[in-house]
């Protein structure tokens, strides 16, 4: 007996799988392997919204307040000053459980027996820890400063180094669940739009297509090791509202080109695929544009902004694919009855 090739065996199957569909597939399916084995070993890179940080503030004695030969002065105005005081700072915190999450020029007023600074110039440090064991973290806040004071010869004048403060974590677990509640939310009240307006199976297919996307986009976050911050609930938002509009298109073009005569009597992997090349040149234009935005966004944005939109620009590329290559499969594959009941009309009419 012959051997089918894949291809022969997609044709012949009895899901009557479009033959490109599993092609198209195997790049999501990578993605979600690798996202599920990311997350359950190393887990989200989660931001100091769900962490909490720490920060500090650390005088640099620019205007030689200070008049002492054990203490240098900085200008952080100057590159190579600014350079000398983060590489002192990146010491003081070497050997400790954390993360520098921003280091940024900043001012401090101090009082002290031997010195008084008004804005004084100085760098203010936010670190992540990785713990959170609230004594731990008071252990390693207090080292960190000592350390800092050993670094800058501040050890007669350690009012030159403020106090490491804990912040707390700004999103908690009822954040998080009420992003999740809004989603589910937001899947029920669109499968019983698309049941009303098109069909149940249109709503099974909706489901599916935005579960892929959502799931997809979860992943490519875990693997790009994009901070997750309260910025994560505008991407999955996002993410969610891209691919309910193109489902929603999808559904409205087809539907057009179902009832078009110009089209004939096709199949419905060929209505599929018209659709599919009527929209592609329209989308292509609409992301190439925004895609083109994003990345000049990227290039000049905050470090907390860019995040969000390099989020953003992983949510358009997903819901781009799988619209124009996973969708219509989708599509053609849970609509198999209603091709078969179309046949069987045209065999009983002829």
């Amino acid at each position: 007996m012959k051997k089918l090739n894949l291809d022969s065996k997609i044709q012949n199957s009895k899901l009557n799988i479009p033959k490109n569909f599993l092609y198209f597939l195997i790049a999501p399916l990578l993605i979600l392997l690798t996202g599920v084995i990311l997350l359950c070993t190393i887990g989200f890179n989660l931001g100091t919204d769900f962490t909490g940080y720490s920060v500090v503030k650390v005088y640099v004695n620019n205007e030689l307040e200070i008049v002492d030969e054990t203490v240098s002065s900085y200008d952080l105005n100057d590159k190579k000053d600014y350079n000398k005081v983060y590489n002192k700072i990146t010491d003081a915190l070497s050997g400790q459980d954390v993360k520098i999450t921003s280091y940024t020029i900043s001012s401090m007023n101090i009082i002290d027996e031997n010195f008084i600074v008004s804005n004084g110039q100085a760098v203010e440090i936010k670190y992540q820890h990785n713990t959170n064991d609230l004594e731990l973290i008071e252990v390693t806040d207090n080292t960190i400063r000592q350390n800092l004071i050993a670094e800058f010869s501040y050890q007669n004048y350690d009012q030159a180094v403020s106090s490491a403060d804990f912040v707390e974590p700004a999103t908690n677990l009822g954040w998080t669940i009420a992003i999740v509640a809004s989603i589910v939310f937001a899947f029920i009240v669109s499968a019983i739009y698309m049941s009303f307006r098109y069909s149940p199976t249109a709503s099974l297919v909706m489901l599916m297509q935005l579960a892929l996307d959502l799931f997809l986009v979860i992943a490519l976050l875990t693997i790009c090791r994009l901070t997750i911050n309260f910025s994560m609930g505008i991407i999955l938002l996002a993410t969610f509202a891209f691919s309910l509009f193109y489902i929603i298109y999808f559904y409205m073009k087809t539907k057009d080109n179902l009832k078009s005569e110009k089209h004939g009597k096709v199949g419905l992997s060929m209505l599929a695929n018209v659709t599919t090349k009527e929209m592609i040149y329209k989308k292509m234009l609409i992301y190439g544009l925004v895609l083109i935005a994003t990345i000049l966004f990227i290039a000049v944005a905050v470090e907390g902004v860019r995040q969000v939109a390099l989020g953003l620009l992983i949510a358009l590329v997903v819901t781009f694919y799988t619209s124009t290559f996973i969708l219509p499969s989708f599509w053609v594959t849970l609509f198999k009855d209603k091709k078969k009941q179309n046949l069987n009309k045209n065999k009983n009419s002829q």
